[in-house]
């Protein structure tokens, strides 16, 4: 029985994904400083970790998004809720999704199905 050498060299695979957060507190800058701790920033967010793209665009781990559609820090609130100040009834209000959001995940997703064809059709995540 003989035995095997093996050798790999480990990859880092960047994925890009949408997210639905929730914060618990009102506390400044909470959800982008927690996602920089979990080594997922806010993609273009230069304060936190994510805005690489403008900041190192030379960098070769900056490559594969050199090409995406991004000039700011892709962070949306789409629905807040509060009691209302004066009434004290609950409040709700909705923000549409902007134009660059629309822009950048029919991007990721052309993207993705190009990716899913060329590896057998397996999966549907952008990874780069």
């Amino acid at each position: 029985g003989g035995r095997r050498n093996s050798a790999s060299s480990p990859r880092k695979v960047h994925t890009v994904g949408l997210l639905l957060l929730t914060p618990v507190t009102g506390r400044r800058h909470q959800l982008r400083a927690h996602l920089m701790e979990m080594g997922c920033p806010v993609l273009g967010d230069e304060l936190y970790g994510g805005g690489i793209l403008k900041l190192r665009p030379d960098r070769p781990e900056v490559a594969p998004f050199a090409s995406l559609p991004v000039s700011r820090a892709m962070l949306h609130c789409y629905r807040l809720q509060f009691e209302h100040p004066t009434s004290g009834q609950p409040t709700t209000v909705t923000a549409a999704v902007p134009e660059d959001f629309r822009k950048l995940h029919t991007f990721l997703a052309q993207e993705a199905t190009v990716q899913s064809a060329g590896d057998g059709g397996g999966g549907g995540r952008h990874s780069i």
